[in-house]
């Protein structure tokens, strides 16, 4: 049964699927200008479910590949990872190895690293107070993916 929603200053009828889908872009922070925007993309969307669901369109990617990608393709985070592969490094370390990196954009993402369990930040052993950090098994497992896109880059770019 559709529902009657009111959108701007205009009340349409929506079927059930297609305000499941209008939720569902909205949660992606797509902003729409007109109610025939808003249609035509919940249309598209509804047709790239349709295709993914049966399978004879998909692309073969999965959500953990589109994760892994949006991470990795952060300006900074391979170089970082590449400069953790040779051992552990403190902060200063890490800017040392990638001067045009600043010290805010690396913050960010030693952050974001730790959070997904890609490296660990611990407390050295010396005397002085200093964090360093450390790839963990999972971020040690890049190491085959960058080898490739090294080989990759040297081929093609």
């Amino acid at each position: 049964m559709d529902k009657d929603v009111l959108l701007g200053s205009q009340h349409i009828a929506i079927t059930p699927e297609a305000l499941e889908t209008m939720i569902s872009l909205s949660h992606r922070e797509v902003r729409f200008h007109s109610v025939e925007e808003l249609v035509a993309s919940i249309d598209n969307h509804e047709q790239a479910i349709a295709i993914q669901s049966d399978g004879s369109e998909s692309l073969g990617i999965s959500p953990q590949f589109e994760s892994a990608v949006e991470l990795l393709g952060k300006r900074w985070t391979w170089l970082i990872i590449c400069a953790l592969m040779n051992g552990d490094c403190r902060f200063t370390q890490i800017t040392d190895r990638i001067p045009q990196l600043s010290d805010t954009i690396l913050a960010q993402r030693l952050k974001e690293l730790q959070k997904l369990g890609i490296i660990r930040r611990f407390i050295s052993d010396d005397r002085q107070l200093r964090y360093v950090y450390k790839l963990t098994k999972k971020g040690r497992a890049l190491k085959a993916a960058i080898e490739q896109v090294q080989v990759w880059a040297s081929r093609w770019m």
